[in-house]
């Protein structure tokens, strides 16, 4: 797993490369994450194999939320007559 790492492979194709090859024992890629970022993968300085090189991982509660797809200002009742459908 970590000559993998230090290939370049993000822990998500590792995780899925692991079910793919039908692997014994398989590892999600939270579990490699918290790997690289224990004080042994620190040691090594795995967090530099990864695509954006950050020493420290950004916590879950920090991240940005993304947009919601649909304005709530517009309500599905007041849609067109002409997009309602025939079965009233």
């Amino acid at each position: 797993m970590i000559e993998r790492i230090k290939q370049g492979w993000t822990p998500e194709q590792i995780g899925n490369r692991m079910i793919y090859e039908g692997a014994k024992q398989r590892v999600c890629q939270e579990t490699i994450y918290r790997y690289i970022y224990s004080k042994e993968g620190m040691d090594q300085e795995l967090w530099w194999y990864l695509p954006l090189h950050r020493k420290n991982r950004t916590p879950r509660r920090d991240r940005k939320r993304q947009k919601p797809k649909f304005d709530r200002d517009v309500s599905i009742l007041f849609r067109p007559d002409d997009v309602t459908c025939g079965a009233r």
